[in-house]
């Protein structure tokens, strides 16, 4: 069922959806905690929070299935490794969101009467909202990170900063300061 959609891996399509809900859930978790935007954040939070928890869901099983059907345990090293980290830590990833959701249908929640959801009440559960916003974000970063490195660099000797098209671009505006004393012309 995780597995493919029309022929192709769904690992690396469900990713994105994860790669961009998440982050989306914690700046509605950050628009939440500022009073004027409150009001109209509150439900996009839940409802995109629960789709961002779907989502990685759907990313996480379909990883799995797609890990079986590569056979990685037969690639060389560290690919196995780098895989296994990036497994546990989407697994973390995944209990960090289900908190987040959690701490969102919450906020909902105590918020709904604007006249009472103020002083210790608010500021409180602004914090914990901004401090799981930063959380799940920066899991994300380290589940990504660690995927990509698996998939484009698993050894560390590729500089992509020495690629041909910048090497290029590098050479162009190197050019064109010389012909214009200095200055690029852009």
């Amino acid at each position: 069922m995780f597995n493919q959609i029309h022929g192709l891996p769904l690992h690396p399509l469900a990713v994105h959806a994860a790669v961009v809900s998440v982050p989306l859930s914690a700046l509605l978790g950050i628009l939440f905690v500022v009073p004027r935007t409150r009001a109209w954040s509150r439900i996009p939070l839940v409802v995109v929070s629960v789709g961002a928890l779907v989502a990685l869901f759907v990313a996480r099983q379909s990883g799995l299935a797609f890990k079986k059907s590569l056979k990685i345990d037969t690639y060389p090293a560290p690919v196995p490794q780098l895989i296994a980290t990036h497994q546990h830590r989407a697994g973390i990833l995944m209990l960090f969101m289900l908190v987040f959701v959690i701490i969102a249908i919450v906020a909902y929640y105590l918020s709904r009467d604007a006249a009472t959801f103020t002083g210790a009440r608010a500021i409180s559960m602004s914090a914990v909202i901004v401090v799981a916003a930063v959380v799940v974000s920066f899991q994300t970063y380290l589940v990504g990170d660690i995927g990509s490195k698996a998939v484009w660099n698993p050894d560390g000797t590729r500089n992509f900063g020495s690629s041909p098209i910048t090497k290029h671009a590098a050479r162009t505006t190197s050019l064109s300061q010389r012909s214009n004393g200095g200055s690029v012309v852009v």
